[in-house]
């Protein structure tokens, strides 16, 4: 009796696992108006602080893709406990008022591929990783009051995730490493749900190289990147695009609010009866002043950085710049400061007009005096 053929189940492939990597979770909100960096670095020299200068890959080093005009200043904030995870914190103050706080999950090498997206949606569900980056700040705060002008609570905050990826087990291409990670699921923080092909193949046409082994994909919220070498240029650059979106939501808000005063007191202005005193003196001089503020604080963002040829960081920053919209962001509050010295312009106007109407009546009275008392003369 011949004996059944022995069949071989194909052999299952092993499951793809990252050489290690870190995913960070950034926190930021607006504390004041200017920050003296140096100052700062002096208040807190003996907890660590450090500065940052200039971002780059590639042969190009001493030409940076990307150059802080004033490097933020960084210091380490120990450990905390989030959702059950030990992340490493840390802080990051720039000079136009933003503090963005790291948190760190370093990942094991060996970690496999499908726990990222697990991990990514269990992050994404903390919600109390706010008010712990909240905490973080205010237990620098009181060292760094000498440091800081125009300090305030604001309420606008954002939030990224970077997933900065060493390596793909078994793989020397970005691009295969890529696949393989299936970026989709962890950026979008879905472990589970089925992504369309039309969103898997926007993720992977968007990936930025600068070797064949790196690969960067920047989303609105998150961004994976493959990098070898732990440069963690990626990081700076998506920090400071943050940063800048932060700042220009921060500064329409505040606009908008401006604005809607200054047109109000113009309209209690408007029905005054004051003669000799222009009531919109004040209103004019509050809407003059404001703009001189706010241009200065807008020309300090937009000038925090400059970008120099089209190294890798450069090209990283502008994707961000383009996911986070920041040009229309940028124009939004340019419109509103072009508004506000247009009411100044018009302000003074009224105020010069009856300046003049003044005069023209004073002119009027002196003639009158000058006949009447030519006729008593006589």
């Amino acid at each position: 009796m011949l004996g059944r053929p022995t069949v071989h189940e194909p052999a299952q492939p092993e499951p793809a696992v990252v050489e290690g990597g870190v995913i960070w979770l950034l926190r930021m909100f607006d504390v004041a108006d200017v920050v003296d960096l140096e100052r700062a670095r002096t208040l807190t020299i003996e907890r660590g602080s450090t500065r940052t200068g200039r971002l780059t890959r590639g042969p190009e080093r001493a030409a940076a893709g990307l150059v802080f005009q004033a490097p933020p200043l960084a210091f380490d904030a120990g450990p905390v406990t989030v959702a059950g995870l030990e992340l490493r914190a840390s802080v990051r103050l720039f000079d136009f008022g933003v503090v963005s706080v790291r948190f760190a999950l370093d990942l094991a090498p060996g970690t496999p591929v499908a726990d990222l997206a697990r991990l990514a949606a269990r992050l994404d569900a903390a919600r109390e990783l706010d008010g712990v980056a909240r905490g973080v700040w205010e237990g620098f705060e009181g060292t760094l009051r000498d440091a800081i002008r125009g300090s305030h609570h604001s309420e606008v905050t954002e939030d990224y995730t970077l997933f900065e990826i060493t390596a793909v087990r078994g793989t020397t291409d970005g691009m295969q490493a890529l696949a393989l990670l299936e970026p989709w699921k962890i950026m979008l923080a879905e472990p589970d749900r089925p992504i369309a092909q039309t969103v898997i193949d926007s993720h992977l046409s968007r990936a930025i190289q600068y070797y064949a082994v790196d690969a960067a994909l920047v989303g609105w919220n998150s961004a994976l990147v493959l990098d070898p070498d732990g440069s963690r240029d990626e990081l700076e650059v998506l920090e400071i695009a943050t940063a800048r979106l932060l700042e220009m939501r921060y500064y329409d808000g505040l606009l908008a609010r401006e604005l809607a005063a200054v047109y109000g007191a113009a309209d209690a202005a408007r029905g005054s009866s004051a003669l000799f005193r222009s009531p919109f003196a004040g209103v004019a001089r509050r809407a003059a002043t404001l703009f001189v503020e706010m241009t200065e604080l807008y020309d300090r963002v937009e000038g925090a950085i400059t970008l120099v040829g089209d190294a890798y960081t450069a090209r990283v920053y502008r994707e961000a710049a383009g996911r986070f919209r920041l040009d229309e962001a940028s124009a939004a509050v340019k419109e509103k400061l072009g508004t506000l010295a247009r009411v100044s312009e018009i302000l003074q106007g009224e105020i010069a007009h009856r300046r003049g109407m003044l005069l023209e009546i004073a002119v009027v009275l002196l003639i009158v005096l000058e006949v009447v008392l030519g006729l008593v003369g006589r």
